[in-house]
Order: structure tokens, then C-alpha cells, then sequence
């Protein structure tokens, strides 16, 4: 079983590995995914309404010091059950992910009788992405809360 973790808008590559399961995140830099939106620019403005930055634009995006994988859930995997989640959440100033939560499920993307064991797999997501700890994004040299996404990649081999 492989886990593999995307945290889009970051710099650089982390893995770990623990017995059966691995994790990989890999990130693409903000250039990058301004060039893939065909404007190759940010649309949103830094910071937003709520106080909220995005990376780019002189904002540097949070890195990556903690993470947990998330756990295959029982009924997933005896249905050998597999897919993509995309999580949102915010890393405040101090580093600790806020407000998570999910913004593309596995269980949109499955037959609708798997669809509990998918949403056990985006439940277990969430769990562990609240786990994680960041070197805070920063804007002018001082920690600030940045916006970012991360993509679970859940697959049994």
C-alpha cells in the first residue's frame, strides 16, 4: 500500500516511510502553478478579506517539518479501495495547520456502495493533516498565515 501526499504551492520534497505504508510529498513551486493557470499570475490578492496570504507574490509558503500518515481505513482496504483527496487549511503564523478540511473527496470519485469506505479514507486524512507541523510562510521576513492545498494519494499495490 502506498500513500503519497502533494502540498501544492510548497517547495522541495519530503518522504517517510513506516512498515507496509509510505507517504511522499511532493510539491511544485508557485511559479509553477501560476504558469498551469494560462494568466501567470496570482488572482487572489495578498493578504484576502479574512487576513489570509497566498503564496507567491513575495509571500513564501510554508514548509514542512511534521507529518503523519494518514491511516488506510479497514473497510478501504479489505474493498481494495483507492483514490485522491484534496485537502485546504490554512498554516498560521506559529506553523499549526487551521481550519481543515476537504475540498475534493474520494467518495465523489467512487461507485456510491463504497462511498462510506471512501469518506473513512478522507475522515483518516484530515485526522492526520491536523497533525502536521510547518515552518511558517512569511511575507516581508514576519510569519504569516498562507493558504495551501494538499493532495492524498491513496493506492494498494
Amino acid at each position: 500500500m502506498t500513500l503519497a501526499l502533494l502540498l501544492v504551492g510548497l517547495v522541495g520534497t519530503v518522504s517517510a516511510s513506516t512498515g507496509t505504508s509510505r507517504a511522499t510529498h511532493e510539491t511544485t513551486p508557485p511559479e509553477t502553478i501560476a504558469s498551469q493557470s494560462g494568466n501567470g499570475q496570482e488572482s487572489r490578492p495578498n493578504p484576502d478579506a479574512s487576513g489570509v496570504y497566498h503564496a507567491g507574490k513575495g509571500v513564501t509558503p510554508p514548509q514542512i517539518t511534521y507529518s503523519v500518515d494518514p491511516e488506510f481505513a479497514d473497510k478501504a482496504r479489505r474493498k481494495k479501495l483507492g483514490g485522491t483527496c484534496i485537502i485546504a487549511m490554512v498554516v498560521d503564523g506559529t506553523g499549526t495547520p487551521q481550519d481543515v478540511h476537504i475540498v475534493t473527496s474520494i467518495a465523489s470519485s467512487v461507485a456510491p456502495k463504497l462511498r462510506s469506505a471512501a469518506k473513512g479514507m478522507d475522515e483518516n486524512a484530515v485526522k492526520a493533516a491536523k497533525q502536521y507541523r510547518f515552518k511558517p510562510g512569511t511575507y516581508q521576513g514576519k510569519p504569516v498565515p498562507v493558504e495551501i492545498q494538499i493532495e492524498i494519494n491513496y493506492r494498494i499495490y
